[in-house]
């Protein structure tokens, strides 16, 4: 995506509205269903896309598992998201 921040946040904030109406059950199990959640989740989603598969982004410079788990810390209202589920993301 490039740049511009307002796009970007009408995009993570479309998207956690239409994931939380579309997986309700798996949403609560997983984590408290609030939108914020799953909109930094996406936001993360799409910052580990973009150093994945930046051309770029120098080899050594791409994002590692625990970085990605380091910057979800504490996003599901002060929790952590299970970290089998964020490695079936990353």
């Amino acid at each position: 995506l490039k740049g511009e921040a307002q796009k970007i946040e009408h995009l993570t904030h479309s998207f956690a509205s239409r994931f939380i109406e579309c997986n309700r059950l798996e949403c609560k199990n997983m984590f408290n269903c609030a939108e914020e959640t799953i909109e930094v989740l996406a936001y993360a989603i799409i910052l580990l896309n973009t150093s994945i598969h930046n051309p770029n982004v120098k080899q050594n410079d791409k994002m590692k598992f625990e970085q990605f788990v380091k910057m979800t810390k504490g996003i599901d209202n002060g929790h952590d998201i299970d970290r089998d589920y964020l490695f079936g993301i990353y």
